[in-house]
C-alpha cells in the first residue's frame, strides 16, 4: 500500500502538469492583448512548461525506478518531454485559431535542455529544497495559464469562436458574461451589439435584442461602429421591412391576399458589405401580375 501511495504522489504532479498544457493549447486563439510581451511571455512559458515537465517526469523516475540513475532518469525524461511538445503542436492543429510550429518546438526543447542542465547541476541538492522550489515555480506558473487563459481578450475569442461554429446560444451566452465581466475591455461594446444581433436574427427575441441594443447606446455612446449598428437595427426588431442583407417580403393586394398583384423585396449584401452584420445593401423589387413578373429594380 504504501508503495502505491508513493507511486500515486510520484506521478500525479507530471500527470496535471500534462493535464494543463494540454488545456492552454485546447483554448481558441490564447493571447492576452498585451502586444509584443504576450509573444516573449508565451515563448517564456513555452520554455518554462516543457523544462519543468521534464523535472517532473525526472522526479517521478528516480522515486519509482530504483534502477536507474539520475543522468538516465534525465535523459528519459528529456526524451518524453520533447516527444510531448511535438504531440501539443499536433493536438493545437485541431484547435480553431491555433496551428502546429516548428518554432515553438524549438523553443520547448531549449526549455528541455535548460532543466536537463539545472538538474544534473542541482541534482544532489536536498530534496526538500528542491521540492520547494519545484511547487512554487508550479504555482508561479499555473497562475500566469489561468491568467492567460482567463484574460479578456481570450474570453472574447472563445466567444467568437462559437459564434463561428455555429454553436449561437453558447456564444450568446458568452457574449454577456463578456459584457458583465470586463465592462471596460475594448471589445465590450462589440460583445453587447453582437449579443442582440444574436437575439434578434438567431434567438428570434426582439424583446432580449432591444435590451442589448439600448444599454450600448446607454453606456457605450460613439463605440463605431456598433453604436450606429445598435441604434439602426433596434429600429428594425421587429419590422415589416427590415432594410438589412438577406432579409426580404412580400407586399399583395388586399383584395386577393396578393394573388392578383405583389411586390417581392430582398435586400442583398452589395460589394461594399462589412464584416460586421450591419451593413449597406441593395434592395432588389420584384413586381408581378398574377404569375407574371413585369418589372424588376435595385435601389
Amino acid at each position: 500500500m504504501r508503495r502505491l501511495v508513493s507511486i500515486l504522489f510520484s506521478w500525479l504532479p507530471p500527470l496535471l502538469w500534462c493535464g494543463l498544457i494540454f488545456y492552454l493549447s485546447s483554448i481558441p486563439g490564447l493571447n492576452s492583448g498585451w502586444g509584443v510581451w504576450d509573444l516573449i511571455l508565451r515563448k517564456i512559458a513555452h520554455m518554462v512548461e516543457f523544462g519543468l515537465l521534464m523535472l517532473l517526469v525526472a522526479r517521478a523516475l528516480m522515486k519509482t525506478w530504483a534502477a536507474l540513475a539520475p543522468a538516465g532518469a534525465t535523459g528519459v525524461a528529456a526524451v518524453f518531454s520533447f516527444l510531448y511538445a511535438i504531440s501539443d503542436e499536433i493536438h493545437q492543429s485541431f484547435v480553431p485559431r491555433r496551428g502546429p510550429s516548428v518554432h515553438d518546438v524549438a523553443i520547448d526543447t531549449i526549455g528541455i535542455v535548460i532543466a536537463v542542465w539545472l538538474a544534473r547541476r542541482f541534482w544532489r541538492m536536498r530534496e526538500e529544497r528542491l521540492l520547494a522550489s519545484m511547487r512554487k515555480l508550479v504555482v508561479l506558473f499555473i497562475a500566469a495559464g489561468v491568467l492567460l487563459g482567463c484574460g479578456p481578450e481570450a474570453a472574447f475569442k472563445r466567444a467568437r469562436g462559437a459564434e463561428a461554429a455555429g454553436r449561437t446560444y453558447e456564444a450568446w451566452q458568452k457574449y454577456q458574461s463578456f459584457a458583465a465581466h470586463f465592462p471596460d475591455d475594448k471589445h465590450a461594446a462589440e460583445a453587447l451589439f453582437r449579443a442582440g444581433w444574436l437575439a434578434q436574427n438567431t434567438l428570434g427575441d426582439c424583446s432580449a435584442a432591444q435590451a442589448f441594443y439600448n444599454r450600448l447606446n446607454q453606456k457605450y455612446a460613439g463605440s463605431e461602429p456598433w453604436s450606429s449598428a445598435a441604434a439602426f437595427h433596434a429600429q428594425n426588431c421587429p419590422d415589416y421591412f427590415p432594410l438589412v442583407p438577406r432579409m426580404s417580403w412580400v407586399e399583395g393586394d388586399s383584395d386577393t391576399g396578393g394573388k392578383n398583384a405583389r411586390i417581392e423585396s430582398e435586400c442583398l449584401v452589395s460589394s461594399t458589405t462589412s464584416n460586421i452584420p450591419f451593413s449597406t445593401g441593395v434592395l432588389a423589387r420584384s413586381y408581378f401580375a398574377g404569375v407574371n413578373k413585369f418589372k424588376s429594380v435595385e435601389l
